[in-house]
C-alpha cells in the first residue's frame, strides 16, 4: 500500500494502456484514476468494479491537479518562473570557462556570467515586492499575496503588482468556490440540511485594488 499509482489525463479508450492494467494490475497497491468527465469510461468503471483498491474519480483538470499537487509537495513553481535569470547562472555553473587555454586573458563566459549576476541583481533590488507576489501566487498563496500588494506603499504600486493582486482575489474566491461545491454534494449526497448560501460566497466579490 506504499507505492500508489495516479493515473492522469488519459481516458482509457485510444490504445492497450487499459488492456495492460487490466492484464497485470495485482489490486494490491491504490489505483487512482482520475477522469476528466464527469463520469470514468465504462471499460474503465469495469476494472475498478473488480479491484477494491482501484478508485475512479471523476471531473478532474489534469493541468490544474498536477500544478496544485506541485504546490502541496512545496516543489512548486519552478525556479525558471520565479527567477529565470538565478536559473540561467545555475545551469551555467557545469559549463567550462570560454576559451580552455592556458594564460588567457579573455573568458567569455566569465563576463556572461558577471553581466546576469549584475542583471539579476538590479531586478531583485526593482522587481522585489513584484517577483514575491508572483512567486506567493504560483505557490498557490493567495491570502499572502494580497498582503504583500497592501504592504506596498501606494504612491509605488505597479500596474503589474495591481493585476497580481486581483488574480489572487479572483483565485482565492475560485478555491472557496470549489470546496463550497464539495461540500453541498457531500450535503445533498447526505440528505443533510443544506448549510445557508452565505458560506458559497466567493471571496473574489471582495473589491479588488485601485
Amino acid at each position: 500500500m506504499d507505492h500508489p499509482l495516479i493515473v492522469i489525463g488519459y481516458s482509457g479508450e485510444t490504445d492497450d494502456v487499459l488492456r495492460i492494467v487490466r492484464e497485470h494490475y495485482p489490486g494490491g497497491e491504490y489505483l487512482y484514476w482520475l477522469s476528466h468527465d464527469d463520469d470514468p469510461h465504462p471499460a474503465v468503471r469495469s476494472v475498478a468494479d473488480h479491484h477494491r483498491y482501484f478508485k475512479c474519480v471523476s471531473g478532474v483538470d489534469a493541468d490544474r491537479f498536477l500544478i496544485e499537487l506541485a504546490q502541496k509537495l512545496q516543489c512548486w513553481p519552478p525556479s525558471i518562473c520565479t527567477n529565470p535569470i538565478g536559473h540561467l547562472l545555475a545551469e551555467l555553473e557545469p559549463v567550462a570557462d570560454y576559451p580552455t587555454v592556458p594564460e588567457k586573458e579573455v573568458n567569455i563566459l566569465l563576463t556572461v556570467r558577471s553581466r546576469l549576476a549584475e542583471l539579476e541583481k538590479s531586478e531583485q533590488e526593482r522587481e522585489q515586492a513584484t517577483r514575491e507576489m508572483q512567486k506567493l501566487l504560483l505557490e498557490g498563496r493567495f491570502d499572502d499575496a494580497v498582503k504583500a500588494f497592501d504592504s506596498v506603499p501606494a504612491g509605488r504600486v505597479t500596474n503589474d503588482q495591481r493585476n497580481l493582486a486581483v488574480a489572487a482575489l479572483m483565485l482565492a474566491g475560485g478555491s472557496e468556490y470549489d470546496e463550497a461545491r464539495k461540500l453541498d454534494q457531500r450535503f445533498r449526497s447526505s440528505n443533510h440540511i443544506r448549510p445557508p448560501c452565505r458560506a458559497y460566497r466567493p471571496r473574489c466579490e471582495r473589491r479588488a485594488p485601485d
